[in-house]
C-alpha cells in the first residue's frame, strides 16, 4: 500500500514537471550524453580539434541549443557532470582550436548531405548587424549609432557571411569589426567593415557581367545587381537577390532565440568564440530538421527543403535530450509501473 502511494505521488510529481516544463517554456533537463540523432553533426569538427576540446565544443553548443540563455554560467547548469564555469571560461579564450575553420567544416559538411544534382546553385549572403552593450569595460567594445534604435550608443558591429541552399540557410562567418584604436591594444589586424565584406566576398577575374536595374514600386530609389549569370531573365536575377532575406532571418533567430547579443565576455577572443558557437548551435538545429526530413524520404525528392522555425527545431532538440535522460532513468530504474506510466505521458 506504502509503495502504491509513493509511485502515485513519483507520477504526480512527474506530470507536473512535465507541463511547468513545456507551458513556461523553460528547460529544467540536464544534459549527460549527446543523443544520437546529434552524434554525425560532431563527427566533421573532431579532427579540427583536441580531444580536450571537443568534450567542451560539443557539450557547450548542445546547451546552446536547449537552453534560454548563453551565458556561461546558466549553460553549466545544464550539464550534469561539467558544473565547473571557470573551466568552461576559459574554453572561451584559452583553448586552442580555430573557431572559423570549425564552422566552415560544419558547413561544408552539411553542403555535402544536402546536394542534390537538380539544384546547383549556391548563394552566399553578407550583411552586418549591430549589438548594444551598456558595459564599458569590454576590451573591444565601441562607440555606435543603432540602425534600429536611431541611437548613439556603446556595442558591437558583427558581419554575417552565410550559405543560402535549396532554401535553408548555413551560417559560414561571423566577423566581429573593432575600431582601429581597439585592433592596436589587443594586437589584432584592423579592417574597415567594407574590407572584412570584400574579403569575404571578392571575386577575382569575373569576365563578362550583367547589371540588372530595380525599383520598387512608388520610390526613386534604384539598386544595381551585378551577376555573372548572362541567361537568367531579369526577374529571374532580381529574385535571386531576393534571396538575401535568408540572412536576415539568420540574425534574427540568433538573436531571439539563440542569445546571439546575450553575452557576458570582457576578452576579444571570448566574444569572437561566442559568435562562433551561436553559428554552430544554429547549424546542429538545422542538422536536426534535415535529419527529420530525411527520415520521410524528403532531401531527395524536392529541390527546396521547408524545415521548421528555429524556435520549433529548439524544442525538437529539448524533446530529444528529455527521451535520453529517460532512457538512462529506465537503464538503472526497477520501478516498472513508473517507467511504463513516464512513457505514456512523454508519448502524450
Amino acid at each position: 500500500m506504502i509503495m502504491i502511494i509513493k509511485q502515485k505521488q513519483l507520477l504526480l510529481s512527474i506530470s507536473i514537471l512535465i507541463k511547468d516544463t513545456y507551458k513556461q517554456g523553460s528547460c529544467m533537463i540536464t544534459i549527460d550524453e549527446i543523443p544520437n540523432k546529434s552524434q554525425s553533426f560532431f563527427r566533421a569538427v573532431k579532427k579540427q580539434v583536441s580531444e580536450h576540446v571537443y568534450d567542451y565544443f560539443r557539450f557547450m553548443v548542445l546547451a546552446i541549443c536547449i537552453g534560454n540563455s548563453s551565458i556561461i554560467g546558466r549553460l553549466v547548469k545544464l550539464l550534469r557532470n561539467n558544473t565547473y564555469r571557470t573551466n568552461h571560461g576559459k574554453f572561451f579564450w584559452r583553448s586552442n582550436w580555430d573557431e572559423s575553420i570549425v564552422n566552415q567544416h560544419i558547413a561544408l559538411s552539411m553542403l555535402k548531405s544536402m546536394f542534390n544534382k537538380k539544384d546547383r546553385r549556391l548563394f552566399l549572403a553578407i550583411y552586418d548587424t549591430q549589438i548594444l552593450k551598456r558595459a564599458k569595460k569590454k576590451k573591444v567594445i565601441g562607440k555606435l549609432r543603432h540602425h534600429v534604435a536611431g541611437k548613439y550608443g556603446t556595442g558591437h558591429t558583427i558581419l554575417k557571411v552565410c550559405l543560402y541552399y535549396r532554401d535553408v540557410t548555413i551560417p559560414w562567418a561571423s566577423l566581429l569589426y573593432v575600431k582601429q584604436e581597439r585592433c592596436d591594444e589587443q594586437e589584432v589586424p584592423f579592417y574597415k567593415l567594407i574590407e572584412l565584406a570584400d574579403c569575404i566576398g571578392r571575386l577575382s577575374k569575373l569576365g563578362a557581367v550583367r547589371i540588372v536595374f530595380s525599383r520598387r514600386k512608388g520610390e526613386n530609389k534604384h539598386i544595381a545587381i551585378v551577376t555573372d549569370y548572362l541567361s537568367a531573365s531579369m526577374i529571374k536575377i532580381v529574385a535571386d537577390y531576393l534571396k538575401r532575406w535568408c540572412i536576415e532571418i539568420l540574425i534574427k533567430d540568433e538573436k531571439q532565440h539563440l542569445g546571439l547579443g546575450y553575452y557576458r565576455v570582457l576578452r576579444y577572443r571570448a566574444l569572437v568564440r561566442h559568435l562562433y558557437l551561436v553559428d554552430c548551435v544554429y547549424a546542429c538545429l538545422i542538422h536536426l530538421g534535415l535529419n527529420a526530413q530525411s527520415a520521410q524520404g524528403q532531401n531527395e525528392s524536392k529541390k527546396a527543403l521547408r524545415l521548421e522555425p528555429i524556435s520549433k527545431l529548439k524544442d525538437r532538440m529539448r524533446r530529444t535530450v528529455w527521451q535520453e535522460n529517460v532512457k538512462d532513468v529506465i537503464k538503472y530504474s526497477h520501478e516498472k509501473p513508473v517507467i511504463r506510466r513516464l512513457e505514456k505521458l512523454l508519448a502524450a
